[in-house]
């Protein structure tokens, strides 16, 4: 599971406790900080991540006690930036499920990466002509050979962060303008007006707020039909990497 450190002083050993110190933040998601209050109980209500004491991580890493309190400074919250001072202290750490998909998504990155990297060099290059290399030309075979789906009478949602007190009308939770500058997005190139929507105002508010709370404004979308839609979320759960659209794994580069 873990490595053992048969070292007599922490000095003795940097590199390799620095590679611990690398995966246990790794693991780690979130903290006590990170977890919503509940006023009511005058308690936190623990949601992010599996829960553990810092301790007992060290101790399933197999690490010696004696280099605990060398680690610990360098034990920090991802998601809060929190440094902790006690070996007692809580975090959330990596469920089952998100420990399958990074080392998923650790192997589509690495048995993709070169051709990824050789498409974005050629497309740094000659930008508008991205057809005409190997990977975009595979790129576009994949998505014409997807068989698309229909999004018949469903609900979706779009928050926005308020802006200098003004009142958002419909017309502001729309996209964006074509009058506008338009930033480049997850899956829009500059210019390109795109209406990112999400299936449930909790996924909204979250996204957009970072979790904190705070006054946001939403909009809910009734789709009565949608057509020619593709549908990526199936390949998360393909247990063959092999068998994953190359256009899917290029959005695990960044």
């Amino acid at each position: 599971m873990g490595r053992y450190f048969d070292y007599d002083s922490f000095e003795d050993a940097p590199d390799e406790l620095e590679e611990c110190i690398h995966e246990i933040n790794s693991e780690i998601r979130s903290c006590y900080s990170c977890q919503p209050y509940d006023s009511e109980e005058k308690d936190i209500v623990w949601v992010h991540g599996d829960r553990y004491e810092i301790s007992d991580i060290f101790y399933d890493k197999d690490i010696p006690e004696k280099y605990w309190k060398d680690i610990l400074p360098y034990i920090e919250c991802p998601n809060c930036g929190n440094v902790f001072e006690y070996l007692s202290d809580e975090v959330g750490i990596m469920t089952e499920y998100e420990h399958k998909f990074q080392q998923k998504y650790d192997e589509i990155v690495e048995i993709t990466s070169e051709k990824i990297q050789s498409f974005y060099d050629f497309l740094s290059t000659y930008p508008y002509l991205g057809s005409e290399h190997e990977v975009g030309k595979k790129i576009a075979k994949e998505i014409k050979e997807m068989s698309l789906e229909k999004i018949t009478n469903k609900t979706y949602y779009r928050a926005r962060k308020p802006e200098n007190g003004r009142i958002f009308l419909h017309s502001d939770m729309l996209n964006p303008p074509q009058d506008k500058i338009i930033p480049e997005g997850r899956f829009n190139h500059y210019g390109q007006s795109h209406l990112y929507l999400g299936d449930s105002e909790e996924l909204c508010a979250k996204e957009i707020s970072n979790e904190e709370k705070e006054l946001l404004w939403m909009q809910k979308y009734n789709i009565k039909l949608l057509d020619k839609v593709l549908n990526v979320a199936e390949f998360i759960d393909q247990d063959n990497i092999y068998k994953i659209p190359l256009f899917f794994a290029g959005l695990f580069h960044s």
